[in-house]
């Protein structure tokens, strides 16, 4: 048992020191993560130099034995506060990012982060209720100084060597989600150079054409198995019926847009039933779903663990949708945003009259969702390439009225955000590499923002960031939902068709900085 209590203790004490410098080595980093967490930010800055010092007086407490039992306690509580505001934050659909270890862990919680702080508490209450504070085990620093001086530095080497494992193991794990996104914007640049011309390393080949967005139409559409909103288990095969496609519409709960459109998708469910099923995918918390979807009377709510099922049906952005043959092939590609799904609604609801009249999904109109007319009759609003963009005016972060026609003489990339948007979370390392090491032509960055100040203030993008709570300016530009953008050239005309998505927003950003970079 004394052996036991030992190696808690220093397990405990390394794991409270390496914590405690990391947050001191990234003090702004941590103070981000509090804001992140609600505390205000009269006290932020107290707090931020506050906890590590507390970390650092519970290792020191931890070595002599009169004060192990103490400082055991005082780490139990501070990991329970810790775990406490994590839960809170994860049944309220928010997973901001921890910053535990400063630099070394600077990802989103998760229930993975509230299983570790369960068993660091574990090892605390060990010490505490097996001995209690008369009999916590020897003191580290006494048993230290017994042993000779061979086993004094193999002490001190193990030490180290176990400080140093933590801290590889998790520098380790932030280089290889480093490595993936580089691979990505790699990839987005290599389409971006051939799409403006400009192949890498001089090769003669002609640009790719434009994918559809999504999987192929005929592929087979990826089997699944969720949890229900309503609760019971439900998979793909469970909603496919003879004569019947499925409608999977990707959305959610922090999503705007997808709100505004849950009233009108419980409508068509119900004017077409019988003749389609209409399934939503959303992500988050049972929780948080059940506060933001329910009510509307949908059938079937699914919960996705992450972006398990968008990813592999490449849905890249909500609100979208993609529709699926009865025999369970793709039978259009993803339609991004509010207004194209509206007008596959419509054309869906026109066809009830019509026996096999379905849209045809070939065609830049399925692709785009939203920039030109339907092959089939059906319409949507016409490009605005070439006309002059809305006027924008707007309030920054530090309450000044900011107007697009302002900048006039440099093109711009309004890129339309919400804080609150898993997809737009995912690709904020993306946008922040692109800031920093985007060339001086390049187009200038606005970013058009829902939530709160501290919300926005929280990313720490260096491009001006103005708000706009009820997504007015993203609907004048055609966007219809996060993250999205769109290319206004110097002359105050709209420049692209709306980039929907992580990927499609980074993509226009790099073609344009390397176009423009080129002269093109």
């Amino acid at each position: 048992m004394t052996s036991l209590l030992v190696v808690l203790r220093l397990t405990l004490a390394v794991v409270f020191a390496v914590s405690a410098f990391a947050k001191l080595a990234d003090r702004g980093g941590f103070r981000a993560s509090l804001a992140s967490f609600g505390v205000p930010e009269g006290p932020r800055s107290f707090v931020a130099l506050l906890v590590p010092i507390l970390e650092l007086s519970i290792v020191l407490g931890l070595l002599p034995s009169t004060s192990a039992w103490f400082a055991a306690v005082s780490a139990a509580g501070l990991l329970l506060l810790f775990t406490l505001a994590i839960v809170v934050n994860l049944v309220g659909g928010r997973r901001p990012d921890c910053h535990c270890f400063g630099q070394l862990s600077t990802g989103p919680v998760g229930w993975g982060s509230v299983a570790r702080n369960g068993l660091l508490i574990g090892a605390a209450a060990a010490v505490v209720a097996v001995r209690g504070p008369v009999n916590a085990g020897p003191s580290m620093v006494a048993w230290v100084t017994r042993l000779s001086l061979g086993g004094q530095f193999g002490v001190a080497a193990v030490v180290m060597v176990l400080a140093l494992m933590g801290v590889q193991a998790r520098m380790f794990t932030h280089l290889l989600r480093q490595h993936g996104r580089l691979l990505l914007r790699l990839d987005a640049m290599e389409t971006a150079l051939a799409r403006a011309g400009l192949p890498p390393g001089g090769a003669e080949r002609p640009a790719p054409a434009d994918p559809h967005l999504g999987l192929s139409v005929g592929a087979p559409a990826p089997a699944f198995q969720l949890e229900r909103l309503d609760g019971g288990v439900s998979a793909m095969t469970d909603l496919l019926a003879p004569g019947r496609p499925l409608a999977l519409a990707f959305v959610h709960p922090d999503c705007g847009p997808c709100a505004a459109l849950l009233p009108e998708l419980a409508q068509w469910e119900q004017a077409l039933a019988g003749e389609v099923t209409l399934a939503l995918i959303t992500s988050g918390t049972v929780g948080a779903n059940n506060r933001k979807l329910n009510g509307h009377g949908l059938r079937h709510v699914l919960v996705q663990k992450s972006r398990e099922v968008s990813d592999a049906y490449q849905a890249h952005g909500t609100p979208s949708m993609v529709l699926v043959e009865p025999g369970g092939t793709i039978s259009s590609p993803v339609t991004p945003g509010r207004d194209a799904i509206r007008s596959l609604m419509a054309k869906f609801t026109a066809a009830r009259h019509q026996p096999g009249a379905l849209p045809v999904w070939s065609g830049p109109a399925a692709r785009n969702g939203s920039n030109r007319h339907h092959q089939d009759g059906g319409t949507v609003a016409q490009s605005r390439i070439g006309q002059p963009a809305p006027e924008l005016r707007l309030t920054d972060l530090d309450g000044k009225q900011v107007s697009l026609a302002s900048f006039r003489g440099h093109p711009a990339l309004v890129l339309f955000w919400n804080p609150g948007c898993g997809f737009c979370q995912g690709m904020l390392n993306d946008l922040k590499t692109w800031e920093t090491r985007r060339p001086d032509a390049s187009p200038r960055l606005f970013v058009v923002s829902a939530g709160s100040v501290e919300a926005n203030r929280v990313m720490r993008l260096r491009s001006t960031v103005l708000l706009d709570a009820g997504f007015e300016s993203g609907r004048a530009f055609g966007a219809s939902g996060t993250p999205s953008a769109v290319l206004v050239d110097k002359d105050g005309r709209i420049a692209s068709e709306v980039a929907v998505g992580a990927r499609g927003v980074l993509a226009l950003a790099a073609e344009q900085s390397t176009a423009m970079q080129a002269g093109v």
